[in-house]
Formats: C-alpha cells, sequence, structure tokens
C-alpha cells in the first residue's frame, strides 16, 4: 500500500493547530474544537432520517466514534507519527546497506579512537561474521570474557583479525541506550 506522505504533511501543516476534542453531542451533531475552547474544526452529524430506537441509537454512537476518531487526529498528533514513520524508513533503509569495504570503515571520533562496527573477515568461502571493534589501525573480533580456571576469575580477551568487509551496527533501542522513551 502506497500513501503520499508529503500531502498529508502538507494539509498537516496548513490545518488549525491542536489538541482537538470533541464537543458534548448536541441533539443529531457533534463539534470537534481546539481544547481550549478555541475555534470549531468541523461538525459531524447523524445522517438520515432512522426509523426505529435502535437504529437512531446506533447512529448516534457511530457519530460519536466519528467525532472522537477526528478529534484524536490533531495536527500535532499526525506530525508525530508521520516523524516517527520517517525515522523507522531511515533506519530500515540504513539497516539494508550492503557489506561495504574495509577501506571505508570510519574511524572512531572518540578520545581512544576506537568504533563497534559489524566487521566480516577470514578467507573467502570461510569468513566468519560478528561484532568488532576498530583502534586506530588494528581491528579486533568482539572481545570475550572467559574464565580462568578453579578461582572464576574473568579476563578480557579480544582476537585480532583482518577484515574484508564492514556495514555498521543497529542503533540500541531506547531502553538500552539510556535515552528517554
Amino acid at each position: 500500500m502506497s500513501y503520499n506522505y508529503a500531502k498529508l504533511r502538507a494539509t498537516v501543516v496548513a490545518a488549525t493547530s491542536g489538541p482537538w476534542e470533541a464537543d458534548i453531542e448536541s441533539g443529531t451533531s457533534r463539534t470537534v474544537r481546539q481544547t481550549d475552547g478555541g475555534r470549531g474544526i468541523c461538525t459531524t452529524f447523524v445522517q438520515g432520517q432512522p426509523k426505529t430506537p435502535a437504529g437512531w441509537e446506533s447512529q448516534r454512537h457511530q457519530n460519536n466514534a466519528n467525532s472522537e476518531y477526528i478529534a484524536a487526529c490533531d495536527p500535532e498528533t499526525i506530525r508525530n507519527l508521520l516523524d516517527e514513520r520517517d525515522a523507522q524508513a531511515a533506519e530500515i533503509e540504513r539497516l539494508r546497506q550492503p557489506w561495504q569495504p574495509i577501506e571505508t570503515a570510519p574511524i572512531g571520533n572518540n578520545p581512544d579512537g576506537f568504533i563497534w562496527l559489524m566487521l566480516a573477515w577470514g578467507p573467502e568461502g570461510d569468513q566468519s561474521t560478528g561484532n568488532g571493534m576498530r583502534w586506530r589501525d588494528k581491528w579486533f573480533a568482539a572481545p570475550a570474557f572467559y574464565c580462568l580456571g578453579q578461582e572464576r576469575k574473568y579476563a578480557f580477551k579480544e582476537t585480532e583479525i583482518q577484515p574484508t568487509h564492514w556495514m555498521p551496527l543497529p542503533e540500541l533501542p531506547a531502553a538500552l541506550s539510556g535515552e528517554p522513551t
């Protein structure tokens, strides 16, 4: 399914600012307006003349649901949804990037000069892939922690490698990155 996101974004910019709310029902109509009691956005009506009380109640219920739906779709909400969608599309595109030659890999921009990447190394036909680290001009497979005998002391161990390709690591979920959700 394809949508015209640019057209939707343009309508968000032109629409009356929100947030919006659906006013109290008034007979056969309900007005959606700015929450602060400001301008009316639109009015919804019960259509036709229901022939039974049950039919009338059903149409009133549908009209109320439509009004609440319209009110929930204020410009800020739609803009936030579009921004979230754009960020997800960018992340999907980033993750689709193919492996790149190791000569194009970035150098860490921190004081120690290291950066974590996905790396591919080993002879053709028998390559390994995994997280790895570039430290200045050296490359290491992801460090491992291992047990040293009976004392259960753990040590940091890295293996120097000669990678042929790299790709960026995916972004951490907000819950793991320390950023507010």
